[in-house]
């Protein structure tokens, strides 16, 4: 009684019953079980949800991670607020019996009155593990009857969603389903998202508006240089560099109208069941964790944030793909660093070199990138000479003028300098 999935009574016994969204979004070091095979020192977790003792569910494993992000998968119940609730994470084993890793455990009525829905707990380690690690939950109570109660008074926004994503609109033609969304037999994609409360979508963009960025990111299946942003109740944030200290770099704009970045295509992610309220004092936790000045073009980017972002409102990870390029250029540029420190002889080139005779496709489109650059810094610098060049040709084929009473103090290289100093201070763009 009392996990149907439907609330029959507000109040039952004296006690207040609720109907409540459950799901784990994420864990962070775990225990590793996993001594052996082909990845070593780790551990295929899961979670197991029960509610007073009573099991509700597993989540999917997550093969070889000590700090997963469990796919998500929603668990709806109504039960009393001092119910005690009790997620307890397991290692996968195929040959054996799955070896527990921790648990946690909390009253239910203590976290469905915050503000924000989700919230860290430690692991108390079970078995042998002396260190079990912590789970990130989310918890809040279900609004879907709300919502749909109130649709057609007071949802103008969602009208305009249903006829947005509608399936003849052009719209859906860039639209592709995420990695998590599983579409039931005649259902389309179109209607899986009219149907939903509040959608994620994630923007994805070419970065600036260069031709050879975009026919760069054409290349299927290995990654690329992409801008990213999340829609979420009509407004798309991301995340950008700043030099004011201690200044937030999250920012929002219209959905698919970046104006820095040329849009290309749009992932539908989910449902994250969440109402504006819930949203905004998500985004509020992550401001200070996504300053201006902690932007780093490939260790702390959009594409990161948007990760965060969909974890965060749990819908679950992004595509890998987005960040392929930044995530090996960062790997490369820290080998790079490392490796001078121990020998200044190595550069940056031969590194490069060495890992190219591995044929590694993410090094030729670096090497591809960079190429790209140098012949723009080459035709820049030919391109100043021939002004230069034209300047000089010009002053000299002009005839001297006569000079006269009034213009002996014109004869000097005062012109001259001056058309140097305008070539001088043309912009360069490098």
């Amino acid at each position: 009684e009392g996990f149907d999935g439907v609330c029959h009574s507000e109040w039952q016994g004296g006690t207040k019953m609720v109907k409540v969204c459950l799901r784990v979004l994420r864990g962070r070091e775990l225990a590793a079980q996993d001594f052996y095979g082909p990845v070593a020192r780790s551990s295929d977790p899961y979670c197991i949800v029960s509610v007073n003792g009573d099991e509700l569910g597993r989540t999917e494993s997550v093969t070889g991670s000590l700090n997963p992000v469990f796919p998500p998968k929603t668990f709806t119940f109504s039960a009393p607020t001092t119910s005690r609730v009790t997620v307890r994470v397991l290692d996968w084993d195929f040959a054996k019996d799955d070896d527990p890793l921790g648990e946690a455990s909390f009253v239910l009525g203590d976290y469905l009155t915050q503000e924000t829905p989700n919230a860290w707990f430690n692991l108390i380690p079970s078995g042998d593990s002396p260190n079990a690690g912590r789970v990130e939950v989310q918890i809040f109570e279900d609004e879907s009857a709300e919502s749909d109660s109130a649709a057609d008074a007071a949802a103008p926004g969602r009208k305009k969603k249903e006829e947005t994503y509608d399936s003849s609109s052009k719209m859906m033609r860039k639209v592709s389903a995420g990695p998590n969304v599983k579409l039931a037999s005649g259902e389309s994609l179109a209607s899986k998202i009219a149907s939903a409360v509040s959608p994620v979508f994630l923007h994805v963009y070419d970065v600036g508006h260069s031709l050879t960025i975009q026919n760069l990111n054409s290349v299927s299946g290995i990654g690329g240089v992409f801008h990213g942003g999340v829609e979420v109740y009509g407004r798309e944030f991301s995340y950008g560099g700043c030099k004011t200290p201690k200044k937030c770099g999250i920012f929002k704009c219209e959905p698919r109208r970046c104006p820095a970045h040329a849009y290309r295509e749009s992932i539908y992610l989910g449902d994250c069941g969440l109402g504006k309220r819930r949203v905004t004092a998500v985004l509020k936790s992550m401001a200070d964790d996504w300053l201006g000045p902690d932007y780093d073009v490939l260790h702390k980017n959009c594409v990161f944030f948007c990760r965060a972002v969909c974890i965060q409102l749990g819908v679950g990870d992004v595509p890998s793909w987005l960040s392929n390029f930044a995530s090996f250029a960062a790997t490369v540029r820290d080998a790079v660093r490392g490796t001078a420190k121990a020998n200044d002889e190595v550069t940056a080139l031969e590194a490069l070199t060495k890992a190219q005779e591995k044929g590694d496709i993410h090094v030729l489109l670096l090497e591809h990138v960079s190429a790209v650059r140098l012949q723009q810094r080459f035709r820049l610098k030919r391109a100043r000479r021939r002004t230069r060049s034209c300047v000089e040709i010009e002053r000299d084929t002009q005839p001297e003028p006569r000079p006269g009473p009034r213009d002996l103090d014109s004869l000097d290289d005062k012109d001259d300098k001056d058309d140097d100093e305008t070539i001088k201070s043309a912009p360069t763009n490098e």
